[in-house]
């Protein structure tokens, strides 16, 4: 009996000791990880340390100024970034940036971006984002800077900017449809409302012929369609339902 129990001890401590091991080999592959990243974030700062530009001017990516920022005869939600090559954080803005622009945020907004590296916009910036590192969305010539509190390299996930962006979409171009009351209330009313559209000659007019309904059965707002409903604001009336 004696033997049996050292026996049986001994294999619950074995057990212990694999799942202790498990739990330490997978610590160290999270940390080589984490240590893989936060390398490569570094080397690419380190290789981008000299100057070299995060936006080449061949990029699709567009140069903004002070004249252009405001841009009274945009359609588009635009982000702008205000960056300087030499920060860690700018370079990590650009890449959640372009990832949101490829993927969760797709076409949903212009990436627009401003060199405060610059010295002949070194005080626009100041002006607009307090800041030469800074992110800001400007919609119908609205800004609305992103919290600079919020940018610290290496804990800056895809989510926080994601968040930002979608609760700043223009979602006053999309009224929320709960009913047939408000197809009439939200939608029939802008179509009757004789609207010049931008694209037409000046003494041309035109009414609104043209009212979609966007109908999902997601809960939270589609951030896309307030995009594309804000661009064609002056030639079609957009509700979700």
């Amino acid at each position: 009996m004696k033997k049996w129990r050292e026996n049986t001890r001994s294999k619950e401590e074995q057990r212990r000791d694999a799942g202790s091991g498990k739990r330490t080999r997978k610590k160290n592959q999270e940390r080589r990880h984490y240590q893989g990243q936060e390398k490569k974030q570094n080397q690419t700062f380190e290789n981008n340390s000299m100057g070299e530009e995060l936006y080449p001017e061949n990029g699709t990516t567009i140069k903004v100024t002070k004249n252009t920022f405001l841009d009274k005869e945009s359609k588009y939600v635009k982000v702008v970034h205000f960056y300087r090559n030499d920060s860690k954080e700018s370079q990590q803005i650009k890449g959640v940036l372009e990832r949101l622009f490829r993927n969760d945020l797709y076409d949903t907004f212009k990436l627009s971006a401003v060199n405060c590296g610059e010295m002949e916009d070194r005080v626009f910036c100041s002006e607009v984002i307090d800041s030469e590192i800074g992110v800001a969305l400007v919609v119908n010539r609205k800004v609305t800077i992103f919290p600079k509190e919020k940018i610290l390299f290496n804990r800056m996930g895809d989510a926080i900017l994601r968040d930002f962006i979608k609760a700043n979409m223009p979602y006053d171009f999309l009224p929320e449809i709960k009913n047939t009351q408000d197809i009439r209330t939200k939608l029939q009313n802008k179509i009757d409302k004789t609207l010049v559209c931008t694209h037409l000659e000046k003494d041309d007019t035109q009414r609104h012929k043209l009212a979609v309904v966007y109908i999902t059965a997601q809960e939270e707002r589609s951030a896309s369609l307030a995009s594309i409903a804000h661009a064609y604001k002056d030639v079609i009336t957009f509700g979700e339902m």
